[in-house]
């Protein structure tokens, strides 16, 4: 099993997605990787991985990072993963709160225009 600390780069991302998707899911919520890598996982995570007890706290908790980018990541992710299946109310709750909160003005017109047309 990789350690943590030796998620180094995106080829690293894209074996653990299909390999080991929990350890990937652990490694974006309790590790202290770059920005560029937490968005590159979460999205892949969204797209690739259809097990909401391995991807939904992963979105909670980068729906809810402080740094744009990858809660911008976060949003595609989450909508990827749902697709066109029904949005958890959790997820839908925390979507409307980043709608109406979110500091970045491009992620709240993301989240609005992804719900409106979901």
């Amino acid at each position: 099993m990789l350690q943590h600390n030796m998620l180094h780069s995106r080829n690293t991302i894209k074996q653990l997605v299909i390999s080991n998707p929990k350890e990937l899911a652990k490694i974006l919520t309790n590790s202290n990787i770059n920005n560029s890598l937490l968005s590159f996982g979460v999205e892949i995570l969204g797209e690739e991985i259809y097990d909401k007890e391995i991807t939904l706290p992963v979105f909670k908790k980068l729906l809810k990072h402080p740094n744009a980018l990858v809660r911008e990541s976060a949003v595609i992710g989450t909508f990827a993963f749902f697709n066109s299946k029904p949005i958890d109310t959790d997820i839908l709750e925390l979507l409307n709160i980043i709608k109406l909160n979110d500091p970045s003005f491009t992620i709240k017109v993301l989240v609005k225009d992804l719900l409106e047309n979901y």
